[in-house]
Formats: structure tokens, C-alpha cells, sequence
């Protein structure tokens, strides 16, 4: 999880990088333990509805899903890691 509305998702082949973006943000995606989803094909969709796992509960909907490169998943947890840092 890269922010609120950003989902970055590592594909079971090397290298190969989803950027999943959501509709709003998603409340509690940060803290719960990760998402579910339903669908009736095997491939995840625009249209497939995103639940939050406990605690939260909440439904999150995807804007787009785009294929991304190494160094553009590298670049976006460069940048969740830079975000959350805390200052001394």
C-alpha cells in the first residue's frame, strides 16, 4: 500500500508490477491486515468491489489498474517509505 486511494501489487512473475488506483480514499486500508475481493472471472477488474479485512470492514472501489515498470514500483515505495519516516 503506497497511500490511502494507492495499491502497489507485486505479480507472481519477476518484475512484473500492478499500480492499483482507488476511486476515494479507502478508510482503514492502512491498518487493517490487507483487502479481499470477489469476483466471478479470474482476473480483477474495475468493477470488482475491494474489502478492507478486519478491523475496518470498509468497501473500496478502483478507479484503474495499470501495468507498471520496476523502476516505477521502486519509485512508489521509495515514496511510502520517505512519507512514513517519523522525524527525530
Amino acid at each position: 500500500m503506497i497511500d490511502d486511494k494507492t495499491l502497489l501489487i507485486k505479480m507472481r512473475s519477476k518484475n512484473s508490477f500492478k499500480r492499483i488506483d482507488l476511486v476515494g480514499a479507502c478508510p482503514g486500508l492502512r491498518m487493517a491486515d490487507g483487502f479481499s475481493h470477489t469476483t466471478s472471472t479470474n482476473d480483477l477488474c474495475t468493477t470488482d468491489p475491494l474489502k478492507v479485512n478486519e478491523p475496518v470492514g470498509a468497501t473500496c472501489m478502483i478507479k484503474q489498474i495499470i501495468n507498471i515498470s520496476p523502476a516505477e514500483a521502486e519509485s512508489l515505495q521509495h515514496r511510502d517509505r520517505t512519507k512514513n519516516r517519523q522525524p527525530m
